[in-house]
């Protein structure tokens, strides 16, 4: 059921929470914690005026292509030792599914502890990440970039420029990354602690990209790297490498569509690695369809267990989403759909691994692909 932002709801949440994820302080009186809290609705189960099983779910916007939807952040899913196994959080994800439906959202996030135990509620992984470890001697070959300036200071000074930044990322073919607002990113800056922050500048003074980064012991943290050019890489990789002097290695977990290897003379000396981030799903695919299908196409939704409104056959035609009798172009389950929308899976490839099934008419059909920068977490 719903819960209440009232006073007994929020010591008992934060009991909960700081069992189940074996936090050492009192969550309701940590600002970061209360941050999320206040924004987000709460499904709970209780007994005896304890709150024995949670979900978080934020409320959050996502740019999809051109357009802004509503999305919806799962997190702190959480019960208590003797209440779990006992289909608590199935009940609650059945009851968050089909409010976030009602409410027209779009999609869902979450990062999962476990994929399969997602999976079932219709979450597929469609954020990775590519992991750097850039050591010193990368470096080797590498020309400074001598042109521009680049500014380091704190949030509160450099805000308005990365934020800027980032927004004008949004319009470059994003799909799922966060728009975020302004109370998420103070609570970005103090949830990471001792974030630094630096913007470059062209040469005729523009603004053109950011970093922002903490260090962690002999290492040092790339949380974002933005860019809007060639010149704009370059000058963070010459900011990044004075670092060196100081660190033994930069660590970027970025964006999968990431290449700054190809600034490097030497790429045989950069470690580089692939891992799954988030997970996402289609929430209303009559929402979602036509910004992904720019052509006419019959798509059949197979199966989806908790949001039933989906299953069925969707002709997609003229930017509108209808249900239709027509033979299907290609059919699937929410969770393969869902991969196919939101991640890297091309057609091809979700025909060959058999997680959609393409009619032989549908060679020609057109996906819009874009890209995700989920820097996020929740």
């Amino acid at each position: 059921m719903k819960l209440t932002h009232d006073a007994q709801t929020t010591k008992a949440v934060a009991q909960l929470v700081g069992y189940a994820f074996n936090k050492q302080h009192a969550l309701d009186q940590d600002e970061i914690f209360l941050s999320r809290y206040k924004h987000a609705d709460l499904y709970g189960e209780t007994n005896e005026q304890e709150v024995t099983s949670f979900i978080l779910v934020d409320r959050f916007k996502v740019q999809l292509f051109e357009k802004v939807v509503k999305s919806a952040g799962i997190g702190y899913v959480a019960s208590y030792p003797e209440h779990r196994g006992n289909g608590a959080i199935k009940r609650l994800m059945q009851e968050i599914l089909q409010d976030l439906f009602a409410k027209q959202v779009a999609l869902s996030q979450l990062a999962p502890f476990s994929e399969s135990f997602y999976r079932q509620f219709g979450y597929a992984v469609t954020s990775l990440q590519k992991c750097y470890r850039i050591k010193e001697q990368a470096f080797l070959g590498f020309k400074n970039e001598q042109k521009g300036t680049i500014k380091r200071g704190d949030w509160q000074t450099l805000a308005p420029l990365i934020k800027a930044l980032y927004a004008k990322q949004l319009k470059n073919k994003q799909v799922g990354t966060l728009v975020r607002s302004s109370w998420w990113w103070e609570r970005l800056d103090k949830y990471y602690d001792g974030r630094f922050y630096a913007v470059i500048f062209d040469q005729a003074g523009q603004a053109c990209g950011y970093l922002s980064y903490r260090a962690k012991g002999p290492q040092l943290y790339v949380d974002e790297l933005v860019y809007e050019n060639a010149f704009a890489l370059r000058k963070s990789l010459t900011y990044l490498k004075a670092h060196l002097a100081s660190f033994q290695e930069i660590i970027y977990n970025a964006p999968l569509h990431e290449q700054l290897e190809r600034y490097f003379p030497e790429q045989r000396l950069l470690e580089i690695t692939q891992k799954p981030y988030m997970m996402s799903r289609i929430i209303d695919v009559k929402q979602v369809l036509p910004l992904f299908f720019p052509k006419e196409v019959v798509v059949e939704v197979t199966n989806d267990d908790f949001c039933p409104q989906n299953v069925g056959r969707w002709e997609v035609k003229g930017g509108t989403c209808q249900p239709s009798k027509k033979r299907p172009d290609l059919a699937g389950s929410i969770t393969a759909l869902s991969e196919l929308l939101y991640s890297d899976l091309t057609l091809d490839q979700a025909s060959l691994l058999e997680k959609l099934k393409l009619e032989p008419h549908t060679k020609d059909l057109q996906l819009r692909k874009g890209q995700q920068s989920f820097y996020d977490y929740f």
